[in-house]
């Protein structure tokens, strides 16, 4: 009950964009136009911002619920393990997972700000680079 105008937005970003035709320069230089919408809700504590997340997560085919107060920036994008035999093996966090789909990031405010930098070339770029352990 209420909150129409919060719902409303979490269900255009579940629907997404379309992505719009590239054509002339930015063609041939294969720059693309970022058609998915980011969305973050801020307001007072016990508005509903947690189940309207999980009710999003619920509908949503390809989703991932992830609480910030728990989350790492290796969790949320990619973490190399080693391999038995001395191989590397990367491992995809919440937002790779989450790929053409919803990524629920709860309490953002509870996750350390080292964590936080992580999600910046995600959301900007729509990428994740993995510059670690001489993977490249």
């Amino acid at each position: 009950i209420g909150n129409d105008l919060v719902k409303a937005g979490i269900i255009l970003c579940l629907l997404g964009g379309t992505p719009p035709e590239v054509s002339g320069i930015e063609a041939r230089s294969g720059m693309t136009i970022r058609s998915n919408s980011h969305m973050l809700i801020v307001g007072d504590p016990g508005m509903g911002k947690s189940q309207m997340l999980l009710s999003a997560n619920q509908v949503a085919s390809r989703s991932v619920y992830v609480g910030g107060n728990t989350a790492s920036s290796r969790g949320l994008t990619v973490s190399l393990t080693k391999e038995p035999g001395g191989d590397m093996g990367i491992e995809a966090g919440a937002l790779v997972l989450a790929d053409r789909g919803v990524c629920c990031l709860d309490e953002l405010d509870k996750m350390p700000k080292t964590h936080q930098d992580g999600l910046l070339e995600a959301m900007e770029q729509q990428q994740v680079s993995i510059a670690k352990a001489g993977v490249v």
